[in-house]
This record gives C-alpha cells, structure tokens and sequence, in this order.
C-alpha cells in the first residue's frame, strides 16, 4: 500500500514538473512572437519614417527657408523677392555662389532664366555659374547690331548681342523688365535658359 502511495505520489510531481516545463515553453515561445512583431513593427514604422523623411527631401520648401535663414545674403534676398526667379535664388543659395560674388570687386551681371526655363534633368546649381560674368554690364549702352562674347565665372562664354533692338544672350531673349540692381550686380531676367545647348548638365 505504501508503495503505491509513492508511485501514485512519483508520478503525480513528475505531471507536476512537466506541466511546469511546458507552460514555463509556452510563456518563452509568447515572448519570443511578441518580440518577433515589435521588432517587425518597429522596421516597419523606420521604413514608413525613411519614406517620408525622402519625401519631405523632394518637397523641401527652399523659399521659406531661404527667407528664414537670417544668414542669407541681401542678393540672394532681392532675387528671390522678385517672384519669378526662385530656381536661380535656391541654386545660389546652395552652392553658396553669392559668397563668392561677394567676394568680386567689380561686381557681377547675372542673367537669371525664369522658373520653368530649365529642362527636368538639368540641375540648376549645377549651371548657375554659367549665367553670371563678373563686370558690370549696362545693356542700355549696346546699340541694334552690337555684340560682345564675355566669359562666364564658369569658364563658358556668353555672347550678349542686340538683334531688331531685342537684346540676347546666347539667343535667349533678356525680358523687356527694368534690370534689378544690388550693391554689387545687376541680374538680367531671361525668357529661357541655354543650358540644354553646350553648357547641359544632368543629375
């Protein structure tokens, strides 16, 4: 009788035992999947966060933060306030150009294509300098028939000429608008831009 009693008692700890191992399985393999989703979750929400931070880059407000950044030259300023030239404003903004030109004694003459003038696969920042040569040109002064070649600060030339009274640089129109004066430059608007002929440059 006793002995039964022990084998009864025997077998009744080791269901104890092995109840115990299998909840204590259990319990492991539920953290492990609760674990296994939060990290899931968690790559999720950095992918969902990667996207957006990439589309946030391609929507960047630049004129908010051009207008913004108390370190923004007076050029970049004036050209951007004119409402038509925002790409050529952002483009010297970022490569820091209007540090350079500060920089230029004799001052600079800018011809600024408008917003849309420049193709899609053409990054303005990377032509900027090609529209600006350093010297202050009055094209008041050029008569119907007159034409002169200066070099650009990029090292392209530009020819600037009066054709039937309309003056032009490199065939592009310079819009009938009064030029915009700073300190040390005087922008010309243009009607297009010419950097899909030699001076294209692509991202």
């Amino acid at each position: 009788m006793k002995a039964t009693k022990k084998i009864g008692l025997g077998i009744c700890v080791t269901g104890i035992l092995l109840t115990g191992i299998l909840m204590a399985q259990g319990a492991s393999s539920s953290e492990a999947s609760t674990s296994s989703t939060a990290a899931s979750g968690s790559a999720t929400t950095d992918a969902t966060s990667a996207t957006s931070t990439s589309t946030a880059d391609s929507t960047t407000d630049w004129t908010a933060i051009i207008d913004s950044d108390p370190n923004t030259s007076q050029l970049v300023l004036v050209i951007e306030s004119d409402g038509d030239l925002d790409e050529v404003a952002e483009a010297m903004y970022l490569t820091g150009t209007d540090t350079l030109i500060s920089t230029m004694p004799e001052g600079v003459t800018i011809f600024a294509p408008v917003d849309g003038s420049f193709d899609q696969d053409v990054a303005v920042e990377d032509v900027i300098t090609s529209y600006i040569i350093p010297g202050i040109v009055d094209t008041a002064d050029m008569a119907s028939g007159d034409s002169t070649t200066s070099t650009a600060i990029s090292g392209d030339p530009l020819t600037i000429a009066v054709v039937n009274e309309v003056v032009t640089v490199n065939g592009v129109p310079v819009l009938d608008a009064e030029a915009i004066y700073t300190d040390n430059a005087v922008i010309y608007k243009l009607s297009d831009s010419f950097a899909s002929n030699d001076l294209a440059s692509t991202k």
